[in-house]
């Protein structure tokens, strides 16, 4: 990884630097610090089942996940998950709540995944299934879905631990006295609701 610069094309060297061995260019400078990726997901309930897809291209291609994709450099985790869920089931739903955060730092790259409790934006929708990215998107029962063969680790997890309605998570915007002090105009909390 890092072999050649992706600024200038020169073969990188290891360098220390910052308290680690580094790839960096000996021609134009450029260090590689790290490598990042940051997925969301969301775990939809509706009445009474959790929503799974299953994948259809790699990784993981037949595996049984919690609908869910890769932040665009351009989006915050809001946006993605309902990007996401969109073009995975066809559904149109809100972020309620972060319920998990799961990291997985190595030698090479650290990847982080956020998990939203997320629920329908309107009733009466229909499932429709990218068939490019997914195979088949069903409602299943939590005891069934704890049950099923080659359900991902961490979806498994998520739908026997968490259901969205349990923990009074909600999304609020910023007071409207405050946003324009902000330097990110959609900057948003998600706070705990302790009237429930």
């Amino acid at each position: 990884m890092d072999r050649y610069c992706s600024e200038c094309g020169t073969e990188m060297l290891r360098q220390q630097l910052g308290g680690r061995e580094r790839p960096a260019c000996p021609a134009c400078g450029h260090v590689v610090w790290s490598h990042f990726s940051l997925g969301v997901g969301g775990l939809l309930v509706h009445q009474g089942r959790v929503l799974l897809v299953q994948r259809n291209i790699e990784p993981n291609a037949g595996l049984w996940t919690l609908p869910g994709g890769y932040v665009e450099t351009d989006e915050n985790l809001n946006q993605t998950v309902v990007r996401e869920f969109k073009e995975e089931t066809g559904l149109e739903v809100r972020p309620t709540g972060l319920l998990a955060i799961w990291q997985a730092p190595d030698s090479t790259s650290n990847s982080s995944w956020c998990v939203f409790g997320v629920e329908l934006t309107h009733e009466n929708q229909a499932l429709s299934p990218d068939p490019v990215e997914v195979r088949q998107a069903l409602f299943l029962k939590p005891t069934e879905a704890a049950a099923m063969e080659g359900i991902g680790t961490w979806s498994r997890w998520m739908t026997e631990h968490y259901l969205p309605q349990d923990f009074g998570l909600r999304h609020q915007d910023i007071d409207a006295a405050i946003q324009p002090k902000l330097k990110n105009p959609r900057t948003a909390l998600f706070s705990v609701d302790l009237s429930r």
